[in-house]
């Protein structure tokens, strides 16, 4: 499972934290599940969600961290400073996943300075902590860029640490095996750079339960 921490309404990092670890890994066994992830983006004006959960991770044994960057500076000619400065300010929390046996996976999203391919030839260029800082491709946001998936999973998949199997789309268009997009050529890339850790389908929306399992696993069927 990917356990979110606090982000709008989920909550589900705070309550497993207030279990602790031992409860919280005893709780999972008993289920027969494990961690793939751990997300930590900003909530509200927060953005030290990793350092408030970060000793919790690595006591349940650390792993994957994914996290947004910014959304300011994202003008071309301010776009290598504002990259630069971003590091300079997470320099803390690069700091804490080295400590609890963690991977910073910075997500590219639409108006962050994660967002085009070149930006992400300019995060991997100024990256200061190679072995603690890498990605997560969210394909979703690249094809709003009419950016070229596969080429920007072949360039960086040497720091690909997850991948959100999510096209552009509305509602469950946006599921793998629902919308329009192709997989195939982006499975392909992936399969090209050696990836090894975790891919999600992934939408944004809430629907029912049974609706929602029943369209996750025609994405399973079509991953496959």
């Amino acid at each position: 499972i990917d356990l979110w921490g606090p982000f709008d309404k989920c909550r589900h990092m705070i309550e497993a934290a207030e279990l602790g670890a031992d409860k919280f890994l005893a709780l999972l066994k008993r289920h027969g599940l494990q961690i793939g992830a751990w997300t930590c983006y900003r909530d509200g004006k927060n953005e030290k969600v990793f350092n408030e959960f970060a000793e919790f991770i690595g006591a349940c044994g650390g792993g994957i961290v994914v996290r947004g960057t910014q959304y300011e500076g994202t003008h071309p000619d301010k776009l290598e400073g504002s990259i630069r400065s971003f590091y300079d300010r997470i320099a803390d929390q690069i700091e804490l996943a080295k400590k609890h046996n963690c991977r910073l996976a910075l997500e590219n999203h639409a108006y962050a300075i994660l967002d085009s391919p070149e930006s992400f030839a300019l995060f991997t260029q100024h990256n200061p902590a190679p072995g603690q800082v890498g990605f997560s491709i969210a394909p979703y946001h690249l094809q709003r860029r009419k950016a070229d998936v596969a080429e920007v999973i072949r360039q960086h998949g040497d720091k690909l640490l997850f991948f959100y199997a999510w096209q552009l789309g509305e509602g469950t268009d946006q599921l793998p095996g629902h919308g329009p997009a192709d997989f195939a050529p982006w499975m392909q890339a992936l399969a090209e750079v050696g990836f090894d850790h975790w891919m999600t389908p992934f939408m944004h929306g809430e629907l029912p339960a049974a609706e929602m399992a029943q369209a996750v696993g025609k994405s399973f069927q079509y991953l496959n």
